[in-house]
């Protein structure tokens, strides 16, 4: 089971949580082939006052939307049984 752990700023309706954690358990099984009913998802929601964004030219720039793009993988394992494999590097 996959988990899912989503960061986000706070401010948004029940409504829009759970649009947001269907979309992307939808995302995920199709990707990945997981049973529909599979699904382990935590949301993280933050403080407004407690993050800080910059512009960077993008027209995507941050405005408190959610966003999907390339963040670093971080490796947890949720057991010591395992060992975490790191992801290969992209080739472009």
């Amino acid at each position: 089971m996959p988990l899912l752990r989503l960061d986000i700023l706070e401010g948004r309706s029940p409504d829009q949580l759970k649009a947001l954690l269907n979309a992307t358990h939808s995302a995920l099984a199709a990707a990945f082939r997981i049973p529909e009913r599979d699904r382990c998802q935590i949301v993280h929601e933050h403080p407004v006052s407690r993050s800080a964004t910059m512009r960077t030219g993008s027209s995507t720039a941050c405005a408190g939307r959610a966003r999907l793009d390339y963040r670093p993988v971080h490796l947890q394992p949720l057991s010591n049984e395992v060992q975490a494999i790191p992801p290969k590097e992209r080739v472009y």
